[in-house]
């Protein structure tokens, strides 16, 4: 699989903070909701807690974090979606 040519810049930075940043550095659950909306298919529920990513195979729930920046866990299991399907 291959980035949108028409990626926002927004939503490049969002992914190159997944990509190449330590898991500590903060990803806002906004921009990372923004991003993956452009790069897979995303359904949220639970009025916006909850939301499952699809991309090809894979499939990956999230739950928004109280604090509104995503622990270390889901930005890994991102990781590994993002290598699996050859974006990594």
């Amino acid at each position: 699989m291959r980035l949108p040519e028409d990626l926002s810049a927004a939503a490049r930075r969002t992914l190159d903070q997944i990509r190449f940043h330590p898991t500590t550095h903060g990803v806002s659950w906004n921009e990372l909701l923004a991003m993956l909306g452009e790069i897979a298919d995303v359904e949220e529920s639970g009025g916006g807690a909850k939301a499952t990513i699809r991309m090809g195979d894979d499939r990956v729930d999230l739950e928004r974090p109280r604090s509104g920046v995503v622990a270390e866990a889901p930005i890994l299991e991102l990781r590994r979606m993002f290598k699996d399907q050859g974006l990594l």
